[in-house]
């Protein structure tokens, strides 16, 4: 596996490197479908500035993680066909106005878009049964949430800075089953989000990462890891 990188590598003069044996971290790629054979242990992908065939990351058995990080695309149609995806994060991708393709990703469970400022839509999310974590920063154009909040077992939900809201956004969260909210606010004016933040009135959510997250969620409990039944008192 190693070798066939490398030659990839050699050949594109771009960055490929394995971070972990399931862990395939890519930086200016250039790639095309046939790369899909050296990178199919990757069950996460980082990618930066990347560029991919359609089909490609559905082309990844084991994909359950995707960084998708700067570089410049209109839409994520690349990911359409990547039902096992559990965990996306979408950053810095300039010109991107359409993410409608997250709306058929059925098995995601968190979803991270942060600095996309062209971004004015979210599509309704209501086919993600399984989505419980939505984390949305620096969006300063979107024009509210109500797609997100169509995902129906959404618990967690965080704002880092800037995030457009509609007015009924606030009173939508409170009225919706997200258990957890915060606003990260930093540059964000306290008029804005502030009394945002107290119409929600729900506990803070706490910040993470989508690969933090995963790694809390899937780590087995003391009990599980040694194959013994936990106490029932």
């Amino acid at each position: 596996m190693t070798s066939s990188v490398d030659r990839h590598v050699d050949r594109h003069g771009e960055t490929a490197r394995w971070e972990a044996p399931d862990v395939l971290v890519l930086d200016r790629a250039r790639l095309d479908l046939s790369d899909a054979s050296w990178m199919a242990p990757a069950r996460s992908v980082r990618a930066r500035a990347t560029r991919s065939p359609h089909g490609l990351y559905a082309a990844l058995p084991r994909l359950e993680r995707l960084h998708l990080l700067d570089g410049s695309a209109p839409d994520l149609d690349d990911l359409a066909g990547c039902r096992n995806l559990r965990g996306l994060t979408v950053q810095g991708v300039r010109r991107l106005t359409d993410v409608s393709a997250v709306a058929g990703l059925v098995s995601l469970e968190m979803l991270a878009l942060y600095g996309l400022k062209d971004l004015q839509v979210v599509p309704s999310l209501a086919r993600l049964t399984l989505l419980s974590w939505v984390d949305l920063g620096r969006l300063p154009g979107l024009d509210g949430i109500e797609g997100v909040l169509a995902a129906p077992h959404l618990t967690d939900l965080t704002f880092v800075r800037a995030v457009g809201v509609a007015p009924g956004d606030a009173g939508r969260i409170a009225a919706s089953g997200v258990r957890r909210f915060e606003w990260f606010a930093e540059d964000v004016p306290d008029r804005v989000w502030v009394p945002f933040r107290e119409a929600v009135g729900l506990p803070r959510s706490v910040p993470t990462t989508v690969d933090d997250w995963f790694a809390a969620r899937d780590e087995p409990s003391p009990s599980a890891a040694s194959g013994r039944p936990r106490h029932q008192a």
